[in-house]
């Protein structure tokens, strides 16, 4: 899974639709909102490792190193705050690994020129203290 769209094929309710060029539409059981003015926020909020992300042009996290996505219908004005009226997507991301060097890659390649590459390090640096670096980047060019 890339993207927050990719995860609109899995989750039953869930949609993810372009409004404009840089703005995304979020729904879920079809309570969404497409204006991005700036004293609007939109009605479903998504969390990236609990911090939210407060405009629709946002959603377009690169989903490589994840743990779990947390989708949550319905108002979560308890749990989440004000601006959760149609549910919350809460995106975790996985620790780094603390016990040994974890060193991982990726690259799938496809039609219209469509190259993918990712790749992940992560371990222990000292006593206590653990690191990780992810990088990831996708291209289509052609037709």
């Amino acid at each position: 899974m890339h993207e927050l769209g990719t995860l609109a094929g899995q989750v039953p309710g869930l949609t993810f639709s372009p409004f404009a060029p840089g703005q995304n539409i979020v729904a879920l059981r079809g309570v969404s909102s497409n204006d991005d003015g700036a004293g609007t926020d939109n009605s479903v909020a998504v969390f990236v490792d609990d911090v939210y992300l407060g405009r629709v042009s946002n959603h377009q996290s690169e989903m490589y190193d994840v743990d779990r996505v947390e989708v949550l219908r319905g108002p979560q004005g308890t749990l989440y705050g004000k601006n959760t009226i149609g549910g919350a997507i809460n995106i975790i991301s996985s620790r780094p690994n603390t016990s040994a060097l974890d060193i991982r890659a990726t690259a799938d390649f496809g039609n219209y020129q469509r190259r993918n590459f990712s790749a992940l390090v992560t371990g222990p640096i000292s006593s206590g203290w653990a690191g990780k670096l992810v990088v990831s980047t996708r291209e289509q060019t052609g037709g």
